[in-house]
């Protein structure tokens, strides 16, 4: 069966016309550009941009010709020192839609917190565009996906957050949702509503970004982050030494074309003729998924020899609150292997009556403060994933854990890491000013 290829990234393209004819004048010609100079054609974990030896596979091998050669150097800090509660406003455009935040971070028991002032989402369904160009189908789904990004800076700035606290970002993920025509109209149309130059990530920097919002740096040497996203997994680690700047210099990362949306719709596919569809999810990640991981590990041992993980995602969230409903209002919570044994084997159980998940039993809770919020979070929980996407995400994660050995690994899930690396991206920017 055909492994997926490595997925395609984009590079920074800005864009800031005056009006609609301008607007369309300087797609034109921007396409033109990308055309002719191959923007926005690197591979997963090959980015341009880097004189990086190229490896076979997804992202830098920790062993070989650039590790060999390239000196450790003290990097400038890219952060400025913020002041204590110093509010940042991010919009988000993925694969799915459009999210904004208002977040400030700080740390607790050792640990990275957020918090957040404002979360929304809107499902502009960016990913039914895909394959459609300009046609007019396809530009409407770029209209409303632009219209969601300028309510949001509105609402953003009413909570009092300066401008240059608010950034516009298109992930790593929505070059799976958009051609590269389709992205010069985005921008063009984000500029025209808020007067913000959109621009977009590629794996390598999401990855680092997760990593230096997610993870404190007494943790760094001993840590990786896996993110299971809804249309790809990403997952790295720094070798930063000292005082050295972590950032995509020291960075090792890979990821798969697999998240937990996009797997759940391949096989939803392959069962569309009757098939069964854990059986086919179960042989398709033996036979797609793993292998790509195993080489990563081959490749990039620290993977597996590293101690600490760091697990985010939506699916995580998802397997966090079933399983743990009396911890739903604590900053992060302590996991380990057997949380993923068990949240397989329950998805699998219940896949024929889903709604048995969520019947946890809360009476154990004796705070009702606390007994309310897991009832709210299950209840999120519910309306985020069908039963195709929670088994997607299951054995993702399954084939995650026994391919980088986290048996007898301390696992973190911050609550709130969805927001990591938006934040840090923001931060990054906001420095720059």
């Amino acid at each position: 069966m055909d492994q997926r290829q490595p997925m395609r990234t984009t590079n920074r393209t800005p864009s800031r016309p005056s009006g609609k004819r301008a607007a369309a004048l300087i797609s034109c010609f921007l396409l033109l550009i990308f055309s002719a100079t191959g923007l926005g054609s690197n591979t997963f974990g090959d980015d341009t941009r880097t004189a990086k030896a190229k490896t076979p596979g997804i992202g830098p091998a920790e062993t070989g010709a650039e590790t060999q050669t390239k000196p450790r150097r003290k990097r400038k800090r890219r952060r400025k020192a913020f002041a204590p509660g110093t509010l940042f406003g991010g919009i988000e455009v993925g694969s799915k839609g459009v999210k904004a935040i208002v977040v400030e971070r700080r740390k607790v028991s050792g640990e990275f917190e957020f918090k957040i002032h404002l979360e929304a989402t809107k499902n502009t369904k960016v990913i039914d565009a895909k394959g459609k160009g300009t046609n007019e189908s396809g530009v409407a789904i770029i209209e409303d996906t632009a219209k969601a990004v300028s309510d949001y800076f509105t609402e953003i700035r009413s909570k009092n957050v300066t401008a240059d606290h608010i950034y516009i970002v298109g992930s790593s993920g929505i070059s799976e949702s958009l051609d590269e025509s389709q992205r010069v109209i985005l921008v063009s149309r984000v500029a025209q509503f808020t007067g913000k130059t959109m621009e977009f990530v590629n794996v390598e920097e999401e990855v680092m970004f997760s990593i230096n919002g997610l993870v404190s740096p007494a943790s760094l040497p001993s840590s990786i982050l896996v993110d299971i996203g809804s249309g790809n997994t990403k997952f790295g680690y720094h070798t930063a030494e000292g005082e050295e700047e972590p950032d995509t210099n020291n960075l090792i990362y890979g990821g798969i074309r697999f998240g937990t949306g996009s797997f759940a719709r391949d096989i939803s596919k392959l069962a569309a003729g009757g098939g069964d569809f854990t059986a086919l999810s179960s042989a398709n990640a033996a036979q797609r998924i793993r292998p790509q991981l195993e080489d990563e590990v081959s490749r990039k041992p620290g993977f597996q020899n590293r101690t600490k993980v760091y697990l985010s995602g939506g699916i995580v969230w998802a397997m966090t609150t079933l399983l743990h409903p009396d911890e739903v209002t604590a900053p992060y919570a302590s996991l380990d292997s057997k949380d993923i044994e068990t949240f397989y084997a329950l998805v699998r159980r219940n896949f024929a009556t889903p709604t048995k998940m969520f019947e946890a039993d809360l009476n154990a809770i004796t705070d009702p403060a606390t007994r309310k919020a897991a009832e709210t979070e299950i209840k999120r929980v519910s309306n985020a994933f069908n039963i195709q996407e929670m088994t997607a995400g299951s054995e993702i994660l399954k084939a995650v854990s026994e391919s980088f050995k986290f048996e007898g690994k301390k696992i973190v899930v911050i609550r709130s890491s969805h927001v990591a690396w938006i934040y840090d991206y923001v931060t990054v920017k906001a420095s720059e000013v």
